[in-house]
């Protein structure tokens, strides 16, 4: 699996490698139809009157971007009416901290994913929650870079110390997360 957003030659690389990723596509991206022959792409909003909140969709033989890579599947996932309000509410609050232009301020309720796994292998379903999950392993790893440097730049910091003074120190304290 890849982390955030998609790079079509890293994904291309992954897919000939053997592996397999599951990644999101972003909003504005374009999708075109390879079965179809009209050269009018969609993106993940157009599909918004064709899914129920909390609803999952599969389309196949579809292409993404201007470079139009085909992909082995696109899992549309609109969000439920609450994840909908909370995602506002949170927004709602980092407004207070920050002043955004409405250009920022757009909500999309339906998250497009790109895998080149098969069904057999991961539902449709499951797509969104082991996405999800991705961002908690990704939040995990950073708390544990932070420990982890703080722990070195604290034995750094003693070493330095006994160099200079030829003394232990008793209790130096990182600040961590």
């Amino acid at each position: 699996m890849i982390l955030g957003y998609f790079s079509l030659d890293g994904l291309k690389s992954i897919h000939e490698q053997g592996g397999y990723y599951i990644s999101r596509v972003k909003h504005n991206v374009k999708i075109y139809f390879t079965k179809e022959r009209t050269e009018e792409p969609k993106c993940a909003e157009d599909f918004i009157k064709d899914l129920a909140p909390g609803e999952t969709m599969e389309v196949h033989h579809v292409s993404i971007s201007q470079k139009r890579i085909p992909q082995p599947r696109l899992i549309l996932y609109r969000l439920t009416e609450k994840q909908e309000r909370d995602r506002e509410e949170k927004w709602n609050q980092r407004r207070k901290k920050r002043k955004h232009t409405s250009k920022h301020r757009q909500t999309h309720p339906i998250y497009a994913y790109i895998t080149n796994t098969s069904v057999k292998e991961i539902a449709k379903e499951a797509v969104y929650a082991l996405y999800s999950l991705r961002w908690q392993i990704e939040i995990l790893c950073k708390v544990w870079k932070s420990i982890l440097i703080s722990s070195s730049v604290t034995f750094k910091i003693r070493s330095f110390l006994y160099q200079k003074e030829k003394r232990r120190s008793v209790n130096i304290k990182p600040c961590t997360l």
